[in-house]
């Protein structure tokens, strides 16, 4: 553990999950295990807080383990209403360290939860409730509580899962917020963390708001919680558990890569009218399939410079009608929870006061300054990589010293969806609605490449670049300008840098992710998130070897299309049986291959396929751990790389014969969906002499057609699946693969819209496929290599 100033914020990685209800009501074991997938999975959490109870001390120990299994830890958190058992065994088990709740300051049981922490070896954070009163000596408790492991103090006026803790009077306040500043020092001196939660800026003195935190902190500081995990938590514990068990079904299916709108729509009738629940459970089963329009914020019609002030002054308008004058006018309304947060009603008799200066934008302008508490886990994500320092070195001596390959002009690109100022020198993009807006494509681009832009004259919550739908690379903004830049070397190793220093992409919980690395044919575009009413983005700078050589006009016959995750020594047959076909030019084909960086050697064979075969076109595209189930996404993501008239979805553990895309060729016209005539699937030891080289396909194709093994002719009833499916490409535009975050009958689906679309499929009489054993059905790639 460390307690330093580290000069900059480091976003939470804690969960968090309540094994109770507020009234002290279980949540199943299987629900709390759900909860605890969500936070890892979906909210991206490392370190997940549970809330215990008597009750359900005893599950801790196999809730530790299910964690591990998630690769993540688990702390106890908890309200010490009871005597702590041995807590050794569960270190020993794991247990990250302890998170102290108490409901009111003198708590009995306190002392001896902290003296088993001790005891144990377990580090404590520790939250001390209001009011505080004359006689406690802030010395002699930062004495005791330093003493006793405790590595941080949150001095709290609001906490959903502890209860009231609110002052009686005006002159308790007072005391309360003067002791507030005796304990921040107190502690400090004995080198523990010391935060004010949920307190005005305005109620202490500012030599503290280095230590106050807000929700505009809260949720971007390591010592606390991950937004969507604090909220679900807080949005649950009033709930029953039939409720619970609901709304964490829907939750893991919502984040599934198509977002289910019924679920969505229930969300809150299941949350608000518990009596409606068996009503909306059955109405939900009976219509699942159906689409509803998705509720999205109503766009504003803005055509004009002058269309655009009015809005901006309307949205001033509503801004001070909200936050009444006071906090209207304050400089710092933009990081406070503002007075009618409950943490200020909390402070009877407090009444806030405007501070007067220029507006502060950056939640982390003070708490920038102060020293922080990190444990092993936040040390490990303050150390930047070899890696990372290497890049960043690369992306500033670009900046400084080589003039960019492209400078695009503000006339040059625009804002999708959306009006926009495009001013001689910058672009004023406008913010009337709490979403993403981007620009048009800036380039088409392969690594090695650097953009870079100024964002200013205004604020947005996150800025930075979109590749792709869903690939994000964005950071906070904490100033009125910043220079944005984003920096892939050759091997699509990246980092992004805010004003020349590396920082780390925000995690967005479930949809959106930050790629491992990147693969080729990128078409980076600005990405901005909740703009404060309007910016300027300007000094768009790009630097590419091939923005300085005529764009190359290549057009292809056909398009193979595949994913590899941990199948890469039967990829490379698989591509091996491509490189030898006959009757057709290599120069026709290119190859898009979709892999999991560093998961298996995959990599290396594509460049040694590269320079083996030149005149082949093998491109590449990566995909996040979390994607490798997602075949339809990630399949559409790869056709919008696509080039060539026809498409081939081909398994990276198929072998197509030598004349496969001569066979094609003499059935395309008329044609829309070509398929073969079944497949072959080898037996393990023909497998292993394909794969060691021993037999070549494309020499021996009819004596491996009748080497022992399953023939399967008409698989699914006849329909055709994605082991192998040629396709126009144009018949894409109207049917798509299915995007769910498995593959399961994605293939079938995809089938039965070609059919339903373009009529029947066109079978190869006579030309079946290889199957490479593998051990069994894998569809979504594998844990060991293949």
């Amino acid at each position: 553990m460390t307690f330093k100033h580290h000069g900059h914020g480091l976003a939470s990685a804690r969960g968090l999950v309540p094994t109770v209800n507020g009234e002290g009501v279980r949540y199943g074991r299987e629900e709390i295990q759900r909860w605890i997938r969500i936070n890892r999975v979906v909210f991206k959490a490392e370190k997940i807080d549970l809330l215990v109870s008597e009750a359900t001390f005893g599950d801790v120990e196999h809730y530790i383990q299910y964690a591990q299994d998630l690769d993540a830890v688990v702390s106890i958190r908890t309200q010490c209403e009871f005597s702590p058992p041995d807590l050794e065994s569960l270190k020993d088990a794991g247990l990250h360290d302890l998170m102290l709740t108490p409901a009111k300051l003198s708590e009995q049981t306190l002392d001896s939860w902290l003296a088993a922490a001790r005891d144990a070896d377990i580090r404590v954070r520790l939250q001390l409730p209001l009011p505080y009163h004359q006689a406690l000596d802030a010395k002699e408790y930062a004495e005791r509580y330093a003493q006793r492991g405790v590595a941080v103090v949150n001095l709290s006026a609001y906490d959903p899962f502890v209860g009231d803790c609110s002052t009686d009077s005006k002159q308790q306040t007072e005391t309360t917020l003067a002791k507030m500043g005796e304990l921040v020092d107190a502690l400090e001196a004995r080198n523990v963390e010391a935060n004010i939660l949920h307190v005005p800026f305005c109620a202490v003195d500012t030599e503290l708001w280095k230590n106050v935190a807000n929700e505009p902190q809260c949720f971007r500081d390591h010592q606390h919680y991950i937004r969507e995990a604090w909220e679900l938590a807080t949005l649950l514990y009033s709930k029953g558990p039939i409720i619970a068990k609901k709304v964490l079904l829907m939750t893991l299916g919502k984040y599934t890569l198509i977002d289910d709108p019924i679920d969505n729509k229930l969300l809150p009738w299941l949350i608000e009218r518990p009596w409606l629940r068996a009503r909306v459970v059955a109405w939900h089963r009976l219509t699942r399939h159906l689409r509803l329009t998705r509720a999205v914020p109503k766009a504003i019609p803005i055509d004009s410079d002058a269309d655009a002030s009015r809005a901006l002054e309307k949205k001033t308008t509503d801004t001070l009608k909200k936050l009444g004058a006071t906090c209207g006018l304050c400089s710092l309304r933009g990081i406070c929870n503002y007075a009618s947060h409950s943490g200020a009603h909390a402070l009877k008799g407090f009444r806030p006061e405007s501070v007067d200066g220029d507006m502060v934008m950056s939640p982390m302008h003070f708490a920038s300054k102060q020293h922080k508490y990190y444990d092993d886990i936040d040390e490990d994500r303050c150390n930047l990589p070899s890696t990372l320092i290497a890049l960043t070195a690369e992306a500033n001596d670009i900046l400084k010293n080589i003039p960019p390959d492209r400078e695009i002009d503000s006339f040059d690109y625009q804002i999708d969806g959306q009006w926009c100022h495009q001013l001689p020198g910058g672009v004023r993009w406008y913010g009337f609605t709490n979403s993403e807006k981007v620009s048009s494509v800036l380039a088409t681009l392969d690594p090695p490449f650097t953009v870079s832009y100024i964002a200013g004259g205004g604020i947005a919550e996150y800025a930075g670049f979109s590749l792709g739908r869903e690939a994000k690379l964005l950071c906070y903004m904490e100033a009125y300008q910043h220079t944005l830049t984003l920096h892939v070397n050759k091997r699509g190793e990246y980092v992004l840098l805010r004003d020349g220093k590396p920082v780390q992409p925000v995690q967005f919980e479930g949809r959106y992710y930050a790629p491992m690395r990147f693969g080729t044919q990128l078409q980076p575009r600005i990405s901005i998130w909740n703009i404060d009413q309007s910016l300027v983005t300007q000094n768009l700078k790009l630097w590419n070897e091939s923005l300085t050589k005529a764009p190359e006009e290549r057009h292809y016959r056909f398009t193979v299309i595949t994913m590899c995750v941990r199948y890469a020594r039967r990829l490379q047959a698989m591509l091996q049986a491509i490189a030898h076909q006959q009757g057709i030019e290599l120069s026709d084909i290119e190859v898009i291959v979709a892999y999991l960086p560093d998961a298996d050697p995959t990599e290396d064979i594509l460049e040694s396929m590269s320079l083996a075969h030149p005149e082949l076109t093998i491109r590449r595209t990566t995909f996040s751990e979390d994607k490798r189930q997602a075949k339809g996404f990630i399949i559409n993501e790869c056709l919008e790389k696509a080039r060539g008239e026809w498409v081939m979805l081909l398994d990276a553990d198929t072998i197509i014969p030598p004349n496969m895309f001569v066979e094609i060729d003499k059935h395309t016209d008329g044609a829309n969906f070509i398929v073969p005539d079944g497949r072959k699937l080898l037996s393990p030891e023909v497998t292993s002499e394909v794969l060691l080289g021993n037999r070549r396909p494309w020499e021996e194709w009819d004596a491996l057609l009748d080497t022992d093994g399953e023939f399967r002719y008409r698989e699914m009833d006849g329909t055709p699946i994605g082991f192998c499916q040629i396709v126009r490409r144009s018949c894409f535009e109207k049917v798509k693969y299915y995007e769910v975050d498995h593959f399961e009958g994605a293939d079938w689906q995809f089938s039965i819209h070609m059919r339903e679309e373009f009529g029947d499929e066109l079978r190869l009489s006579g030309v079946p496929v290889l199957h490479l054993d593998h051990g069994g059905s894998k569809w979504y790639g594998t844990a060991r290599h293949f």
